[in-house]
């Protein structure tokens, strides 16, 4: 794929591996609409980059940005579904009563990949990514929503970025005619903030750990090479590494069970 001249839409755009994801992006000659809580990093004066202040954890926020975007007229031939938190080892809830992490990283994703299919924001073949993590692999996936009791944060995450890897073949399904594309990416494990809901002991030991782990601008060069050399697949998930895995879902009937509970969620 030649990215010049490619709208694409950047979740969690701001800071860490989606600046410097964006950075590429927009040196290459695409437009890239960057959606996050605040502005952290410095991003070179840029036609090709804006940043729309957009807080995950709200809903309704982030409906009213889509319908903002919508207003523009704008279409994408990208969405890249990067925004992200570490699951907090205490449960919170968020103002619609999801808990926080699977609100932020799953259900709100959700809803902006909908949403842009529904309203035909897109260009010709639209493509849809998706950054996972490591730890899907480790969760024997339950389809519930996290609740108070019996609240486990890994299991949470990992989680909430398992049911991330079910969004292309749910909206393939819902919107066959979109001539949809999907793929997921595995970052592997880099230095990051996602842990800003975690503990100040935690954040010390992480922001100790960041010295000896892959740098965002490494991760964002592999993430950027899988979209120019077309590597897309509803069934494969691409690393860090160059390795590819095929995904399947467990218990399919309660995946795509769950998946329409969800959408009920957001709709």
């Amino acid at each position: 794929m030649n990215l010049s001249g490619k709208n694409i839409l950047l979740t969690g755009g701001t800071s860490g591996l989606g600046l410097e994801t964006a950075a590429i992006l927009a040196s290459e000659g695409a437009y890239v609409t960057a959606l996050g809580r605040t502005l952290k990093g410095s991003f070179p004066e840029s036609p090709n980059y804006r940043f729309l202040a957009t807080d995950f954890s709200d809903l309704e926020e982030v409906r009213r940005t889509l319908y903002l975007m919508k207003g523009e007229g704008i279409r994408f031939d990208i969405v890249i579904n990067n925004a992200g938190v570490l699951t907090s080892p205490d449960y919170i809830v968020t103002s619609q009563g999801n808990e926080y992490s699977f609100q932020v990283n799953f259900l709100s994703h959700l809803l902006v990949n909908e949403f842009i299919l529904r309203e035909g924001m897109y260009n010709e073949n639209p493509l849809v990514m998706v950054v996972t993590s490591p730890v899907y692999r480790l969760t024997g996936p339950g389809y519930v929503f996290p609740e108070r009791a019996g609240f486990k944060a890994f299991r949470t995450y990992s989680e909430t970025k398992y049911y991330l890897l079910l969004i292309g073949d749910f909206l393939r399904k819902r919107y066959p005619s979109s001539g949809l594309s999907f793929a997921a990416f595995d970052p592997g494990t880099f230095g990051s903030g996602i842990c800003r809901m975690q503990h100040r002991w935690f954040r010390i030991m992480y922001a100790i750990g960041n010295v000896v782990l892959k740098s965002p601008a490494k991760v964002a060069s592999r993430l950027c090479e899988v979209l120019e050399r077309g590597e897309y697949g509803f069934n494969t998930v691409f690393s860090v590494h160059g390795h590819q895995r095929v995904f399947s879902p467990a218990e399919p009937g309660n995946a795509d069970r769950f998946m329409e509970e969800c959408f009920t969620r957001i709709a």
